[in-house]
């Protein structure tokens, strides 16, 4: 009897401020991994290399859904909201042209304190993320 080939979801994690962007690896990973659902992860080295890496998982029809997590810091300029502007419209256009949910998990923060919370502490996104999936393989 063949076997079957439990759907795949790829993570895409921007290794710049790892110390919390990998909190939300594993807090996805984790349930993800409770429910028997493979992943791949992929690093990028900022948040704006992001896109670049799931368009290339999307392209391989590998994978049932993507997470996106990164972590970008509100400053003084506007620079980081135009980054978190074109990761954000990127990701929408990849899931669109891809028939395929790429769920947003670029966080932007304005504290070590916001950080920390929402990276594998009280408002988890990584673990709110792989939730998600579950629901949308569901269906």
């Amino acid at each position: 009897m063949p076997t079957i080939k439990k759907p795949s979801v790829a993570i895409v994690v921007s290794i710049y401020h790892a110390e919390y962007t990998l909190r939300l690896v594993r807090s996805a990973s984790d349930l993800l991994s409770q429910n028997e659902i493979p992943v791949d992860v992929f690093e990028a080295p900022g948040s704006f290399e992001i896109p670049l890496l799931v368009q290339r998982a999307a392209r391989s029809r590998k994978y049932k859904a993507i997470i996106a997590f990164g972590l970008i810091w509100q400053g003084e300029t506007p620079h980081a909201m135009e980054i978190l502007r074109a990761v954000t419209d990127q990701l929408m256009a990849i899931s669109l042209k891809f028939d395929l949910p790429v769920l947003h998990g670029v966080l932007f923060v304005k504290s070590h304190q916001e950080a920390r919370a929402r990276c594998g502490g009280s408002l988890d996104r990584g673990k709110e993320c792989a939730e998600a999936v579950l629901k949308l393989l569901k269906e």
